[in-house]
């Protein structure tokens, strides 16, 4: 089985051109010896900012980043959301 079926992330970084071989291999230990998400791996090792991981997972699935700041919440927005759905999300 390969490595990239249980590393999507990982694997499209990589298809993508994003890591080269040896941050490939590093970060893929890591995830195999720490357990941690890829997405803070990749975050710990200074490959890739956090905005630039959403936008590749959001260009892969057709879809965008937006980005809700707490100001942009009106109590009215706020009341609508489940607590919990707010606390699962």
């Amino acid at each position: 089985m390969s490595e990239d079926i249980s590393n999507p992330l990982l694997a499209l970084v990589k298809e993508q051109g994003l890591v080269d071989d040896l941050q490939y291999e590093e970060v893929l230990g890591e995830f195999k010896r720490s357990g941690k998400p890829v997405i803070q791996i990749l975050q710990d090792f200074g490959i890739m900012e956090l905005d630039d991981i959403l936008e590749v997972i959001a260009n892969h699935l057709s879809t965008e980043v937006v980005k809700v700041r707490e100001n942009e919440l009106t109590p009215e927005l706020v009341k609508m959301v489940p607590a919990k759905t707010a606390r699962m999300y």
